[in-house]
């Protein structure tokens, strides 16, 4: 659900990498409530907590929950705007039943009001526990983590360079074509990442030659392929089938919204 908040929509890049950090934190946990009330102890984030805190018992109370709905993507969203100062306290719509968990709900313990401090990125690095090590990284040399992330990386921030008008955006779209001429080159690639590295180097040639890097077109394309790869590549392996499904039908299609 984090993968497919609008990050794009926030003003600050500060706050769309404060987002992506709070994102790796908590795919990468094996105990996501411990990091969640951790969380819930930063100033100005115990809303945004909660509402994650909400919808992880939700799914495990009933695992057809799964998938959150747009309007709960919205309202969590909303928190975390609130939390970094972009909003105020977002209001929720008619039909939307959002109840945080009370103590009788929930196993989370109270925690303590969060310290007063200036800094949220300096109080929100408390959120890490320094007596629970992460899970290792694969191998440096591994496919997995060497060229699958660093795409994912590269494919954000050509989002980010065309949503913001960087001057760099040019050079970040030759730099991702680039990639993918080495995915497909690689024969650990994951089959279905290469059929989605195949069409995306087809788009991104056509744009580069077509001079349509400003085209809105494109960045709607972009915006909706990096969400899916994204969440393909923070899933474990025996997860991933169907993810890039729909962004790889965009991709095969995308000629059609030049016509």
């Amino acid at each position: 659900m984090l993968h497919r908040l609008p990050k794009w929509e926030l003003s600050s890049y500060e706050h769309q990498t404060t987002l992506d950090k709070i994102r790796e934190r908590l795919s990468s946990t094996d105990n996501l409530q411990e990091e969640l009330r951790r969380l819930y102890t930063v100033k100005n984030y115990s809303e945004f907590a909660m509402s994650l805190m909400w919808m992880a018992e939700r799914v495990e109370r009933n695992a057809e929950k799964y998938d959150s709905t747009p309007e709960e993507d919205e309202l969590v969203f909303s928190f975390y705007r609130k939390a970094v100062g972009e909003s105020i306290a977002p209001t929720l719509p008619p039909s939307f039943e959002f109840t945080p968990p009370s103590q009788e709900q929930t196993t989370i313990p109270p925690v303590a009001e969060p310290p007063a401090t200036d800094s949220i990125w300096g109080d929100f690095t408390s959120f890490s526990n320094t007596a629970q090590e992460l899970p290792a990284p694969p191998p440096a040399g591994s496919t997995e983590f060497s060229q699958v992330k660093k795409f994912s990386e590269s494919l954000d921030q050509v989002l980010q360079a065309i949503q913001s008008g960087a001057e760099s955006r040019l050079k970040s779209v030759d730099a991702l074509i680039a990639e993918c001429n080495a995915m497909l080159a690689d024969a650990n690639t994951p089959e279905d990442c290469r059929s989605f590295c195949q069409p995306l180097q087809e788009f991104l040639d056509f744009v580069v030659s077509g001079d349509l890097i400003d085209d809105i077109r494109v960045m709607n394309i972009v915006s909706n392929i990096q969400g899916p790869f994204a969440q393909w590549e923070q899933a474990e392996p025996e997860n991933r089938s169907g993810i890039l499904d729909g962004a790889i039908e965009i991709l095969h299609d995308f000629k059609t919204m030049f016509e």
